[in-house]
């Protein structure tokens, strides 16, 4: 399960060491920086798997840096680490709140801990964009029969058949144009429109 990993954290010591535990399990690092401003050029550069950033980041914010690598799809998803004088507090917890955020680890980090999160988190994401990506073909399948049962219709009223005979004609002719029996169906419903 190698992952595509950006890191961002102001502290040198603690980009080097996350590089080191990251590249050890097999995981690529594909850069690093110190602040939000490099972390969204970084993820638009490498679109990486794993972004692990900081929040509290000087200048730019790493939730909001993360945010915007979200919003423009340049991550799959998202591991906050937080400095052991920092507290993990529930208006944090709710600004990162996102299907892409995996988890949160503290300073310092324990190389078990890191592999736990990555190894759970990335597998949620991962089950998540399954779910989403079966859901919107569902949708487009359920469009699609909308759209020939209304253009079924159509052709009962205006030809005067029957169901199963619009239906076969819906398909006849979806055979014969090699098309998708969805194509026939909005070319004929565009032809009510134009009526």
């Amino acid at each position: 399960m190698e992952k595509r990993i950006v890191i961002v954290d102001e502290d040198l010591a603690t980009r080097m060491t996350l590089e080191k535990m990251l590249t050890e399990d097999g995981h690529t690092v594909m850069g690093a920086g110190k602040d939000g401003f490099e972390a969204i050029e970084l993820c638009k550069t490498h679109t990486p798997d794993l972004l692990i950033i900081n929040p509290d980041l000087p200048v730019l914010s790493g939730i909001i840096a993360a945010r915007k690598a979200i919003a423009e799809n340049h991550i799959k998803s998202v591991i906050y680490i937080c400095d052991e004088s920092s507290e993990i507090n529930r208006k944090n917890l709710e600004k990162t709140k996102s299907k892409k955020t995996v988890g949160w680890i503290s300073k310092p980090i324990h190389k078990e801990a890191l592999h736990a999160t990555i190894w759970i988190g990335c597998e949620q994401v991962g089950v998540i964009e399954q779910l989403e990506k079966e859901l919107e073909t569902l949708n487009k399948k359920l469009l699609e029969r909308k759209k020939i049962e209304r253009a079924k219709g159509v052709l009962m009223q205006e030809q005067l058949l029957s169901e199963p005979e619009a239906y076969k004609s819906i398909q006849r002719l979806s055979m014969q144009k090699r098309t998708s029996m969805a194509e026939i169906a909005d070319l004929i419903l565009l032809g009510i429109k134009k009526n």
